[in-house]
């Protein structure tokens, strides 16, 4: 299985995305105000919800943590089918989260060929990660090159709301294979949070070239044990 699991894409946890009208609503609704910005990172521009919340009731304040703790809460592992490939690979081509992981997406046909391979492979963990039901990413463990490596891929729409380590963890939890590697480009620091958070420990740091499917990068590179 090629190792484009390995590069992990988040975004930073000071931010709030907005998915949807209905959430914008029940942020005005909670007594929270707030704006879309147009801001930027060393990786380039990406839309934030801004969290200079005006509070307008008494209480507001607590409306926030809440709202991502209910969201933590109810996120759900399941077994990827291919049902859920379209879905996939809609995310894999989100430019923010490929300029985050420093890979280069895959055409329709390669990103099939991939999943066709990975999911046929009995010792790999593929999991579907889902909120209200709902596939916002996926998380997954596998073998590559001898090294039992985790990794995972999220919507954008859902980082920085403890969602990737929440999936994270409920994977180490049923995975029990011990040493875990991980690798994330280091200019990408929530995931490296998420990884720590987890257990994991930075062991070295080092550029790896550009291939066909990565860009040249520095790299972390972890060990949970």
């Amino acid at each position: 299985m090629e190792a484009y699991l390995l590069r992990i894409a988040s975004a930073g946890a000071r931010i709030c995305l907005v998915p949807d009208a209905n959430r914008r609503r029940s942020l005005c609704l909670s007594g929270f105000r707030g704006e879309y910005l147009f801001g930027k990172t060393s990786k380039g521009p990406f839309p934030l919800y801004c969290q200079s919340y005006r509070s307008t009731t008494p209480n507001s304040n607590d409306a926030q943590p809440d709202m991502e703790l209910q969201l933590v809460q109810n996120v759900r592992l399941r077994d990827i089918g291919r049902d859920d490939l379209p879905r996939i690979y809609e995310l894999s081509l989100d430019p923010n989260a490929n300029r985050l992981a420093a890979t280069i997406p895959r055409d329709a046909d390669a990103f099939a060929a991939h999943w066709e391979e990975a999911l046929a492979e009995p010792n790999f963990v593929l999991k579907a990660i889902s909120v209200s039901n709902a596939l916002i990413g996926y998380v997954c463990c596998f073998n590559q090159d001898g090294v039992d490596a985790v990794g995972y891929w999220l919507d954008k729409n859902f980082w920085g709301q403890g969602i990737a380590s929440r999936a994270l963890e409920l994977l180490l939890q049923e995975v029990a294979i011990r040493p875990l590697h991980a690798r994330v480009a280091t200019g990408n620091r929530a995931s490296l949070r998420v990884l720590q958070k987890c257990g994991f420990v930075v062991e070295s740091v080092k550029v790896s070239p550009a291939d066909d499917r990565f860009l040249e990068c520095e790299e972390a590179f972890l060990v949970l044990n």
